[in-house]
């Protein structure tokens, strides 16, 4: 686009005409045709200032041409799009740093009940696994304790059951005495005791009543076998055993995390709290993974933190497809408040000439830059609240080479 426009000045335009005049006066006798000279000399200088470029194209002060000439091939070849400045909303914003953690509430660490050594550990860091499904398997001298105990109370209540049924058979056939009797239910009642005591044990270790009562059927050797099992569906998010390691029973074994759902907490500063709270429409955004997510502020704690002298914001975003990991730095956009503009243009659309603002609006044969004046504005968006007429088509993409070419032009034209 080397189109140059042609320069005119008011100015040599005059001069010429005074001074053409005037040689005309001086060629004629004196007094000769005097008036009639001195009469074009004054007209050439009135009109003057009414000759125009051939063009069209007006000038400003500066000398500089305004406007880029480009054709409607030249406009579709470099992609430029118009659309009309029409009304809309500014969203106020307020940008607010967070981070990604698991919901508490559908997080589980996983403890051993009994304390052994490891025999076998099934799951790994990463795997999905389902409520109830075998992590590791570990050997338990402490385990095979209390299941004694309970097949222990289980047969001494079978023989005081059986005691006491004989005792009653020969006490109603006046047979045994009555004190004899009463022993025999005695010991019954303190064996079954005793055997609610042991199944209790066994139940608080997180085996189910089924397991339980199945228990007498099972082989010597398994009394020691203890399966760790996931509380709840989920992905292993950390795993702190291997093979033939010791296990207590205070320390975290496994993690598994149920990632479906996640928390973002943010960090709302001093200066903000008074216009965050719960219900705002907040977007998440994080850059690194090129994803952003809409939802809104769930919480507001009520207490700033004494070390930071800042409150957390909570979001809840559902994370069904995973790319929501606990610990991925994000950004929160959070609409403070919203103002409607009679005249909305994207902030794409803005330049700055001399230091003025600026749009590019269709003409006939190309593009003219248009003073603004700027209002309020977003990240994205600003109002017009001067320079155009609403719904005046501008230019919308690629608003930094009109510039370019304009200042181009500019300089051809000094040249010319």
């Amino acid at each position: 686009m080397n189109h140059k426009g042609k320069r005119y000045y008011t100015t040599p335009l005059v001069a010429m005409a005074v001074a053409l005049t005037i040689g005309c006066a001086v060629l004629v006798p004196p007094g000769l045709y005097a008036g009639d000279a001195r009469a074009q000399a004054q007209n050439a200088y009135e009109h003057a200032e009414d000759i125009q470029p051939e063009d069209g194209h007006s000038e400003n002060e500066s000398g500089e041409e305004e406007g880029v000439h480009m054709s409607a091939a030249q406009i579709e070849e470099f992609g430029i799009q118009t659309a009309p400045a029409g009304p809309g909303e500014i969203h106020i914003q307020t940008e607010l740093p967070g981070e990604i953690v698991s919901d508490p509430d559908r997080m589980a660490h996983v403890v051993s009940r009994v304390p052994g050594f490891t025999r076998e550990v099934l799951k790994k860091a990463g795997d999905a696994v389902a409520a109830g499904e075998v992590l590791a398997v570990i050997d338990s001298r402490e385990l095979a304790d209390v299941k004694s105990e309970y097949l222990t109370a289980r047969k001494r209540l079978d023989l005081a059951r059986a005691g006491f049924e004989r005792e009653k058979r020969l006490w109603n056939q006046k047979i045994t005495s009555e004190q004899e009797f009463l022993d025999a239910k005695t010991a019954m009642a303190e064996a079954d005791i005793q055997l609610y005591s042991a199944k209790q044990k066994l139940l608080a270790l997180g085996f189910d009543a089924q397991y339980v009562a199945g228990l007498s059927d099972q082989r010597k050797e398994s009394l020691t076998r203890y399966n760790i099992t996931a509380p709840t569906g989920g992905i292993v998010t950390d795993r702190n055993l291997s093979v033939g390691e010791v296990v207590d029973s205070q320390s975290d074994v496994f993690v598994v995390a149920d990632l479906s759902r996640v928390w973002v907490n943010l960090t709302v500063y001093q200066k903000d709290l008074g216009a965050v709270a719960k219900g705002q429409p907040v977007t998440i955004v994080a850059d690194k993974i090129n994803a952003r997510a809409e939802g809104r502020i769930d919480y507001v704690s009520p207490v700033v933190d004494e070390a930071t002298r800042t409150a957390t914001a909570r979001v809840i975003l559902d994370n069904s497809d995973g790319r929501w990991r606990p610990g991925l730095f994000v950004t929160g956009k959070v609409d403070m408040k919203s103002t409607p503009a009679d005249i909305m243009v994207p902030k794409s659309a803005i330049q700055a000439i001399d230091e003025k603002p600026v749009v590019f609006v269709r003409t006939g044969n190309g593009f003219a830059p248009a003073h603004v004046e700027i209002g309020k504005r977003n990240t994205t968006h600003v109002e017009i609240a001067a320079g155009i007429a609403p719904n005046t088509h501008i230019v919308v993409t690629h608003t930094f080479m009109l510039k370019s070419e304009l200042k181009k032009e500019s300089i051809g034209g000094h040249n010319h």
